[in-house]
């Protein structure tokens, strides 16, 4: 029997799910606003053909839900060990685990965001519509699955349509990054204490840092891992796993007292720098990017480098004359250098350093080596240089596009195209080359000859230890 009930203000209603949350034999039912973002559950029914507003309960307001709605207890259960509710808002996956008494009570859930999409985000915006839940491959593991629908350039006016699924495993005793992000109001990790095992690719290592400490990152989120017996045993780009005790440190969430339980070659994925401002450092909103390996582009710097042996802060302003603290450590080879007279660009790890609670300031930049401010040491020559790669063109392509470069001290030489999540998709240049300029052309397909999707991809040159990435948009 057809019947029709809507929320005040609600003009459509794009996904929703069914379950029975608090396991007392009656489903709820989640369902989320296209138009005003809100999510909603409807519980304590007694005729279903006979809803009205005392059914209907307002859990979140204007948090751009509504795109997809699935339930299943994916990450085993921590908390009720019964299903959990995953949706998608506008650049993030949600995960909405029931801790309460009471499925109408917003206080009822611990929420965490499994994925923040930071490039689109930086771009408009991206959704990602959730299309399944379980162990689709059998392996005992429950992977979610969401379609990204696209992204809109607010600035020139583009729309990338649907390019691919994601899939997000979770894996037993293995515990996403997000989770060790959540913080109570003073910025101090709700987990604190607690044992966990966590996966992701290695982005510092080496004693870059200095006090035995490794970052890693998910395709998510990114964390400081602190113990002398990883530290010591693994490198830049190898996939591993780590145990050890939430923690954090001046604001800083870290994984203590950790030991290495596997490492490994990566197997799905790799580690390109997210290419943000420097408001992207600012009071609060740092907190969303720290542990991640981040890009600053075209910046400038008054200040003078730290002597050799000595750390210290440098104030750097992007071309919005925003600014932020890039900190260089006293490990790496950055420390005794002159500082750059022109533009730069700075590559490096997103931390904080905040001494009073609550912990929502001191965010910083900390590059890991001359070769993350496009700086080099010459070979035929002792001074520092730059490689040059530039724009694209054109960009946005559609069949075909090119790419100038030019190479200042010979050397190996790659040049190398990814995916929006870090996937390799084509690789233009692996070879030693002769100092000077060089052209490559890319028809948009893959190294097995496969046209790709339409949407963001990063093209990144390294020669010499001097590296630098650019973004391109394909439109098809």
């Amino acid at each position: 029997t057809p019947y029709a009930y809507s929320p005040a203000d609600e003009v459509a209603i794009k996904g929703g799910v069914a379950c029975d949350i608090d396991g007392d034999g009656a489903d709820e039912f989640f369902f989320g606003g296209y138009v005003t973002g809100n999510v909603w559950v409807i519980d304590g029914v007694t005729d279903a053909l006979a809803l009205d507003s005392s059914n209907v309960h307002l859990l979140a307001e204007g948090i751009g839900a509504g795109y997809g709605f699935t339930a299943g207890d994916l990450d085993h259960g921590t908390g009720s060990d019964g299903p959990d509710i995953y949706f998608s808002t506008w650049g993030t996956i949600q995960d909405w685990e029931y801790t309460g008494t009471d499925p109408t009570d917003p206080a009822s859930y611990t929420k965490y965001e499994i994925y923040y999409d930071r490039i689109i985000g930086s771009v408009g915006g991206g959704a990602n519509q959730i299309v399944a839940a379980g162990d689709l491959d059998g392996d005992g593991n429950n992977e979610l699955v969401a379609g990204y629908q696209g992204v809109v350039d607010t600035v020139n006016g583009y729309y990338y349509p649907p390019q691919y699924l994601r899939v997000i495993e979770f894996t037993p005793d293995i515990m996403p990054i997000c989770y060790l992000k959540e913080n109570d109001e003073n910025g101090s990790p709700v987990l604190i204490g607690n044992e966990v095992t966590i996966k992701g690719i290695v982005t510092v290592a080496d004693e870059v840092f200095g006090n035995s400490t490794v970052y890693l990152q998910d395709q998510g989120w990114g964390m400081c891992v602190y113990a002398t017996a990883v530290e010591g045993a693994v490198n830049i780009g190898d996939e591993i796993v780590v145990t050890g005790i939430v923690d954090f440190y001046n604001g800083l969430t870290e994984l203590a007292s950790a030991t290495l339980v596997s490492s490994g070659a990566p197997t799905l994925w790799s580690v390109i720098p997210i290419v943000k401002g420097c408001a992207s450092l600012a009071d609060t909103v740092g907190e969303t990017y720290e542990g991640l390996l981040v890009e600053i582009d075209s910046v400038t710097t008054e200040d003078l480098f730290p002597a050799e042996g000595s750390n210290g802060a440098v104030n750097i302003v992007d071309t919005l004359d925003d600014t932020a603290t890039m900190y260089i450590k006293k490990y790496t080879n950055i420390d005794g250098t002159d500082a750059p007279t022109g533009r730069f660009n700075v590559i490096g790890i997103a931390s904080q350093y905040d001494g009073t609670s609550p912990y929502w300031e001191g965010y910083q930049i900390m590059p890991r080596s001359l070769a993350d401010l496009g700086i080099g040491v010459g070979v035929d020559e002792d001074h520092t240089s730059i490689t040059l790669l530039s724009q694209n063109v054109p960009n946005p392509f559609n069949t075909r596009t090119t790419i100038e470069f030019s190479i200042v001290n010979p050397g190996y030489t790659s040049l190398k195209i990814y995916s929006i999540n870090g996937r390799l998709v084509k690789t233009l240049v692996n070879d030693y080359m002769e100092k000077g300029p060089y052209t490559r052309t890319w028809d948009g397909r893959d190294e097995n000859g496969q046209t790709v999707a339409s949407g963001i991809y990063f093209y990144r040159l390294e020669s010499g230890g001097i590296y630098r990435t650019n973004k391109m948009v394909i439109t098809r």
